[in-house]
């Protein structure tokens, strides 16, 4: 549980934290396209199977943006009621942590549906389609909470544009 944890000596500036987030982004968004033929999948999943995309590493991309599981007193976003007499989660932050949840989710079942695909490959490409979807969607909702600055430098960190 403890590797899932953003760092609490990390002094990376909020759309450096972001940025993470921003990658695991793009990632998944270039999959999409591949998962039309068998050749394709096999580079989906290969890239899916990334070490960014393991569970551990994936929360704790999305953790050290929007978690606030260390107390800090110069950023009020990470202090926490539990620890060191901070503040409890905002609502923005539980929304957060579910939309990091619904997109972890869904990139696992596309990850299984992937290995699935790749032992039967006559069956029929709706469920993988789906998942992916659904969990662009999930990155879409986190970011519309984060901030707009944040999302412009981290941008501007990663390249691209979106």
């Amino acid at each position: 549980k403890l590797g899932e944890l953003a760092d609490p000596s990390g002094r990376d500036s909020p759309a450096t934290r972001l940025a993470a987030v921003v990658r695991l982004d793009d990632a998944l968004r270039g999959v999409g396209p591949l998962l039309k033929t068998a050749d394709g999948r096999k580079v989906a999943k290969a890239a899916l199977d990334a070490p960014s995309f393991q569970t551990k590493a994936f929360k704790r991309a999305f953790n050290a943006y929007s978690d606030n599981v260390f107390y800090e007193k110069n950023d009020p976003d990470r202090a926490n009621l539990y620890l060191l007499g901070g503040t409890p989660p905002s609502s923005k932050q539980t929304i957060q942590y579910m939309h990091r949840n619904d997109a972890l989710d869904n990139v696992q079942r596309l990850q299984e549906e992937l290995a699935y695909l790749a032992a039967n490959p006559s069956e029929p490409l709706d469920d993988a389609v789906a998942f992916h979807a659904a969990a662009v969607k999930a990155f879409e909702n986190y970011f519309v909470l984060a901030g707009d600055e944040d999302k412009r430098a981290a941008r501007a960190l990663v390249g691209g544009a979106r």
